[in-house]
């Protein structure tokens, strides 16, 4: 359909043009870039103080910048938003760990300290292959 069909059909039609002129400005410039927002801050976890921090910021943007502001919030969304959520969930499970593992030492007499000294030596390495994993990733990017 080409423009001028687009014309003759608003103005034959003049309560949909009406209808379209009216809704249209407040759904693209109102709802439209808080539903958006909203869906892409499904991406952060429940707690996550990003989520706050981008509805309190969307209410401080004039309503004509919002959708360019939103837009360019989504990636941020998108690539930051999965990244915290596996964090959440690796630090839920080496706590939920450390708990069975607590728990069972001292179901089979073992002593705190001992256990707390043997945790934070078991973290330590943790780190130390982290940092390690990080620098052959470095290295082999120089390398290209």
């Amino acid at each position: 359909m080409n423009i001028a069909g687009m014309i003759e059909f608003v103005r034959t039609h003049w309560v949909v043009g009406f209808v379209c002129i009216v809704t249209c400005p407040p759904m693209l410039l109102g709802f439209l870039p808080t539903f958006v927002l909203r869906v892409g801050l499904l991406f952060y976890p429940k707690d996550h103080p990003r989520r706050a921090e981008f509805i309190a910021e969307l209410a401080t943007i004039p309503w004509r910048e919002r959708p360019k502001w939103v837009a360019g919030m989504l990636p941020h969304c998108l690539f930051e938003g999965p990244s915290a959520r596996l964090r959440q969930r690796r630090a839920l499970k080496v706590e939920k760990e450390a708990r069975q593992s607590l728990s069972l030492a001292l179901e089979q007499g073992g002593s705190v300290l001992a256990i707390i000294v043997t945790k934070d030596f078991m973290d330590m390495q943790r780190r130390e292959e982290n940092t390690v994993q990080k620098l052959r990733r470095w290295l082999r990017r120089d390398d290209r």
